[in-house]
């Protein structure tokens, strides 16, 4: 498990993060493309049940998760690999955008801390990989209950 944790660590140095303004916004904000947590062990392909409530984006370019005071809208949506996720913040209250996975765990990514997420405030994240990504805000939640979200990566 620690050689495990040792090459993932490897593989995001190798692939590198960084900080650059929105586009969009010209707000700062954190731009990442997420190694492939999958691949890294060997399978091919994930599954992943698609909840009632999600809402399909598949094919968009980007897409935009409005950041309410205790709401993320929408709160689970269905994209494609590559699709750039902005969040934005539009309530009075700071937030974050926090895995509900551990580290290095499928369905971890880095997360968007509160110094972005300042009312009025963005943030954004490419998620290239096929699987599930819940989050949720440490100030308004937690994993599993209250200001909770999720991005599912599948093939359109």
């Amino acid at each position: 498990m620690r050689m495990l944790g040792l090459f993932f660590i490897g593989l995001c140095l190798f692939n590198g993060c960084s900080t650059r303004p929105n586009a969009s916004t010209g707000r700062s904000g954190i731009t990442t493309t997420m190694p492939a947590a999958t691949s890294q062990v060997g399978v091919s392909s994930i599954t992943t049940a698609i909840p009632e409530k999600a809402v399909d984006l598949t094919g968009l370019p980007s897409v935009t998760v409005i950041i309410e005071d205790n709401s993320f809208s929408e709160r689970i949506i269905v994209v494609s690999p590559g699709t750039v996720i902005t969040w934005v913040n539009e309530g009075r209250n700071t937030h974050n955008v926090t895995p509900g996975a551990k580290n290095l765990e499928p369905g971890w990514f880095p997360p968007l801390n509160e110094d972005l997420l300042f009312p009025q405030g963005s943030a954004t994240l490419t998620f290239d990989e096929l699987g599930a990504y819940p989050y949720y805000c440490t100030f308004h939640g937690t994993a599993t209950r209250g200001q909770t979200g999720q991005v599912i990566v599948r093939n359109s």
